[in-house]
């Protein structure tokens, strides 16, 4: 991890978990030494997200542990316009 996205992650992860360890694995399931038998999961990042690839990897653990995944990395896109995913989708089903 380059290290403005370490300075990044690491304001996000304050953000998200306060004082509990990175390394709680239900707090990050990244961290799980084993990631089978988890439900189907769709992975979205954008270009210029600063966890774009813990992200990726994610996904790689996720399929290489037999979990149905679908990875999408949006070039151009910055991290908050990968919201937008859910939207388009739920408008194509109408």
């Amino acid at each position: 991890m380059r290290a403005e996205h370490r300075r990044c992650g690491s304001f996000i992860w304050r953000s998200y978990a306060g004082e509990h360890t990175p390394m709680d694995d239900r707090l990050a399931p990244i961290c799980a030494p084993d990631l089978a038998g988890l439900p189907p999961a769709l992975v979205v990042t954008a270009e210029f997200d600063p966890l774009r690839d813990e992200g990726a990897d994610y996904a790689r653990r996720l399929a290489a542990a037999g979990v149905p995944t679908e990875y999408k990395c949006y070039d151009g896109a910055r991290p908050r316009s990968s919201a937008m995913v859910a939207t388009q989708k739920a408008e194509d089903c109408n």
